[in-house]
């Protein structure tokens, strides 16, 4: 009997919470297809408004989401970039530079001329060229003409600018990298919602939930942005301020603290993105600016390919880039 008492008791263990939770869920869906069917229900002499109310709800929420805060920002910045008329270069690796233009612009431009003037001379397409390049076209040398071709001349500051608006346009540079933060939208997103739904609807989360939601999305924000660092790699423009260091007789440190950094100093690292700046090659113009601002911030554009990216493993937590212009 002792036996059987005990069987019932372990099984009354197990199947009390079941049927709570049974309940309770039924209980839910009833009040569910309650609110469905009802336009209007009264409480003693409180009228209340079912479907309003929900409305109301969801466009709380979907106004405290908003559109997509990274995109948003990326665009601003991308059209930023796109307008400058002109820079004022700090550093600019001029060699580099002409030679990326001249490969992206110049070569596809002297080749498109040359088909064209050859074609002319064969007959093969019709049409008018200008009149110098007609009458070379009538001489017998055309050969020797058209490798003496020289086009109009760029400045170094129209060169960079228009590889620079080509580059973003086909996305050929990162320009999210000091933006990865946008991630803790999540966070920001929680905190609003939480505070519009406690003034408009009384409703409350407990300050312990509250607190641990919040710990949990610092958390996956702070890790989805070290990845992207992580995985950083090609071309990358990166604006923000950056601290001056000197590095001995040859070069300046330049160091941004990215914002994740707030959220990675409890684990004692912060994390940077830095670019060395040889003293020799640094404008005239602002070469004494540079000596003046060493243990300063500087607000930077710089232009570089990624030369190592962020590594927790080896205990680097910082994305050094090699610039290709800096202004």
């Amino acid at each position: 009997m002792s036996d059987l008492i005990q069987v019932v008791e372990i099984v009354s263990t197990f199947i009390w919470p079941v049927l709570v939770f049974v309940v309770i869920l039924m209980l839910r869906r009833s009040l569910e297809r309650f609110i469905r069917a009802s336009k209007k229900r009264t409480v003693g002499d409180l009228e209340i408004k079912f479907d309003e109310r929900l409305s109301a709800l969801s466009e709380a929420v979907a106004d405290i989401r908003g559109p997509d805060r990274h995109k948003r920002l990326l665009a601003e910045k991308r059209d930023r970039l796109l307008k400058i008329p002109n820079v004022s270069f700090h550093f600019a690796d001029r060699d580099r530079i002409s030679s990326f233009y001249n490969d992206y612009f110049r070569e596809p431009t002297v080749d498109s001329l040359v088909r064209e003037i050859a074609s002319e001379v064969s007959g093969d397409v019709s049409g008018k060229l200008p009149q110098v390049i007609e009458a070379k076209a009538g001489g017998k040398d055309l050969t020797k003409w058209i490798s003496t071709i020289r086009l109009p001349e760029t400045s170094l500051n129209g060169m960079f600018l228009r590889y620079q608006r080509e580059t973003i346009k086909s996305d050929q540079v990162e320009l999210g990298m000091e933006l990865s933060e946008v991630e803790l939208s999540e966070l920001e997103e929680f905190d609003n919602l939480v505070d519009k739904l406690s003034q408009q609807f009384s409703l409350s989360v407990l300050p312990e939930e509250r607190e641990k939601t919040e710990v949990a999305l610092k958390e996956r924000a702070a890790e989805q942005a070290l990845s992207t660092l992580e995985r950083a790699t090609g071309w990358v423009l990166v604006e923000g301020s950056f601290l001056i260091s000197d590095e001995g007789n040859d070069f300046y440190k330049c160091m941004y603290t990215h914002p994740v950094s707030s959220y990675t100093e409890q684990s004692g690292h912060a994390v940077h993105v830095s670019f060395l700046l040889p003293k020799s090659k640094i404008e005239p113009s602002v070469a004494g600016n540079y000596l003046q601002s060493i243990g300063g911030e500087v607000p930077l554009h710089i232009y570089g390919e990624i030369w190592q990216p962020l590594n927790r493993n080896q205990g680097r937590w910082e994305v050094q880039i090699t610039p290709l212009a800096v202004y």
